[in-house]
Parts: C-alpha cells; sequence; structure tokens
C-alpha cells in the first residue's frame, strides 16, 4: 500500500551528513528554512527552493518514485490551488505559491526520511521542557505531535 504513509515517517537509513545530525538541529533547521521561503517573495526564489528540496530529497536516499506517488493527492491540491491563482493574480503569483507550498513538503519531507519519528517526538519534547514552568506539558504535546504525524496519511 501506497500513499502519504509511505512519505511521512519513512526512515531511510543512511550515512550521508544529513542522516548524521540530531534531530533538533533538522528541526530548527526546517524552520528557519520554512521562515525564509515565506519571506523570500518572487516565482524565481520559489522555483529556487523547490529545486533545493528536491536535490536535498535525493540526496537524502527519498526513493523518487515513493515520493511522487505520496505527492498524488496534494498535487491535485496543488494544480486547483495554480489554476485559482492564474485566474486570480497572474502566473508569477501561482507559481511563487505552488513552488513555495512544494519545497516546504519535500523540505519537511527530508526530515522525516532522514530521522525516525520517534527521535523528532523526543526532540520536541526535549524542547518545550524550559516551557513546563509557563503551564506546557512537554510530553502532551510530543504525543499531539506524534498523533499528527500518524494521522496525517489517512486525512
Amino acid at each position: 500500500m501506497s500513499g502519504a504513509g509511505d512519505l511521512l515517517g519513512l526512515h531511510r537509513p543512511g550515512t550521508t551528513l544529513l542522516h548524521r545530525l540530531r534531530a533538533g538541529t533538522k528541526l530548527l533547521a526546517l524552520m528557519l528554512i520554512g521562515i525564509i521561503v515565506m519571506v523570500v517573495k518572487g516565482p524565481l526564489s520559489a522555483l529556487g527552493f523547490l529545486l533545493a528540496a528536491a536535490l536535498l530529497l535525493v540526496w537524502a536516499g527519498a526513493r523518487v518514485s515513493v515520493t511522487l506517488r505520496a505527492l498524488r493527492g496534494l498535487l491535485v491540491v496543488v494544480a486547483l490551488l495554480a489554476v485559482w491563482h492564474v485566474w486570480q493574480s497572474g502566473w508569477p503569483r501561482a507559481v511563487e505559491v505552488v513552488g513555495d507550498l512544494l519545497a516546504l513538503v519535500l523540505f519537511a519531507t527530508v526530515l522525516t526520511v532522514t530521522t525516525p519519528v520517534d527521535e523528532i517526538m523526543e526532540a520536541i519534547t526535549r524542547a518545550l521542557r524550559p516551557f513546563r514552568r509557563f503551564g506546557v506539558d512537554p510530553e502532551s504535546v510530543g504525543l499531539a505531535f506524534s498523533l499528527m504525524l500518524r494521522a496525517i496519511p489517512t486525512t
């Protein structure tokens, strides 16, 4: 059976630098990349981010066929989004929105391909421990992230 479940959480062991980085480092990098992708505007930058994400994904050892199969549903939504943006704002805006969205999904996929889900959850829980004094329960937040990641394939 293939689908989003193949894409999310399909850790592929490897020896690349991406595989050797700690989960917290990769989560922080993903957050920073996400901010950069959203702040930098224009269709050319969106295509550049998309190319960078695709190259990272290949370097991480993700199987292209599995990734494309898993993205089928998203690609339908992205195509509709592109048509709407072309109609409302023109081609440059459509390329920017669709390129940025796909780039962010691929960057996140690099994380899940190079890092076991348990390590991601542990990193999130560890990072939230200082916020206990403000009423945050790190284990509950980690559990919520875990449930979210596991529910995405069925959504």
